[in-house]
């Protein structure tokens, strides 16, 4: 076990998730001339340009090693705030977001499987990676519940000083990234193949349909959790100086859906997935039904919807879908896929 290699990466997590300017990304955005509509486009190229990287990167990782490949996204990941900072119409917000879309298709899988094997891959126990992984993941979220209440507390209105403040976090995360040291590579596992795992998907339909319904409720409720619920607390009445505690608010909520296994032993998986669906739907009505909601009403929704969102692909009808019940769910499927993270690049856009 490489403990300076985790104990690195433990602290980069929490230093990215220090996002200052999380809370009003949008009202950042239209302050600087880019309107809601060129938002939505800017995000469904990035989207796109991630799923079609993918499997570049992990060609590049076997190349280089996981930990140069580290090294560069976290390089990648700072310019782009830098980027982001400076940015002051679409050409330079779109330029930033498909950087950072280069970045996050780097990082998928890379970041999991280096910590893996940091941990000594299939000889760590079972019950040290899951500690391991859920430590990791917390850290990230407490960096940016810090971050959202230092926005509310000591920053307030001033856009550009938040950016300019992760841009630090992000800068100090890379510098840490420098001192990360090689992992050894196991060479012996499967490595299935695009046309295999489509062939496993096509099989099951159900299974298939299941995967697109999880994707469409993923990316609404990032479509409405990031982008347009600041516009909704600002016709409801919250200022943009409170929406980092309303960001906390959300962000603690949506730690419920680590219990969501529970929810599906009682209910069963299947009607505890058609439940938190429809629960996930529901809460989204009262803002969108009324112009003008209480800002109870609408944070209500949002604590509401998202552990609903985030449960309801946690708790799937599907067996091996419960790998997604453990916060180390990257490990399982990276185990399960093999070394090379462009084993699990096929199914990425379904995810």
């Amino acid at each position: 076990m490489q403990k300076r290699n985790i104990q690195l990466c433990y602290t980069i997590a929490f230093l990215q998730g220090l996002l200052f300017y999380a809370p009003v990304s949008t009202l950042y955005r239209q302050a600087n001339g880019v309107g809601i509509f060129e938002i939505t486009l800017i995000e469904s190229l990035s989207l796109a340009l991630s799923l079609a990287l993918e499997l570049p990167w992990g060609w590049l990782a076997d190349r280089i090693g996981y930990k140069n490949t580290l090294v560069l996204c976290h390089l990648l990941y700072f310019l782009s705030k830098i980027i982001f900072w400076q940015a002051d119409g679409f050409a330079l917000f779109l330029a930033e977001r498909l950087l950072l879309s280069a970045v996050l298709a780097g990082l998928s899988g890379c970041d999991t499987a280096y910590l893996f094997l940091s941990a000594g891959g299939t000889n760590c126990p079972p019950e040290e990676t899951r500690r391991m992984f859920g430590l990791w993941e917390s850290l990230n979220t407490a960096g940016l519940v810090l971050a959202c209440v230092v926005f509310s507390v000591l920053i307030r209105d001033d856009y550009r000083l938040s950016a300019l403040l992760s841009v630090f976090s992000y800068g100090a995360a890379f510098l840490l990234s420098l001192f990360l040291r090689d992992v050894p590579k196991e060479d012996n596992a499967p490595r299935p193949r695009a046309r295999e795992l489509a062939a496993l998907l096509l099989k099951d339909r159900r299974f298939l349909l299941f995967l697109l319904g999880a994707a469409l409720l993923a990316e609404t409720d990032q479509a409405i959790t990031v982008f347009l619920s600041q516009l909704q607390y600002l016709r409801s009445g919250i200022p943009s100086a409170a929406m980092g505690f309303c960001s906390v608010v959300l962000t603690l909520a949506g730690l419920a859906a680590a219990r969501s296994h529970r929810l599906a032993a009682r209910l069963g998986e299947r009607r505890a997935v058609k439940w938190l669906f429809g629960m996930a739907g529901a809460a989204r009505v009262p803002a969108g039904a009324f112009s003008q909601s209480p800002p109870s009403l609408v944070l209500l929704g949002g604590a509401l919807g998202g552990p609903a969102g985030c449960s309801a692909w946690r708790a799937p009808p599907v067996s091996c879908w419960q790998l997604l019940h453990s916060p180390c769910f990257p490990l399982s499927l990276w185990r399960s896929c093999g070394r090379h993270k462009r084993c699990s690049c096929p199914c990425a856009p379904i995810f």
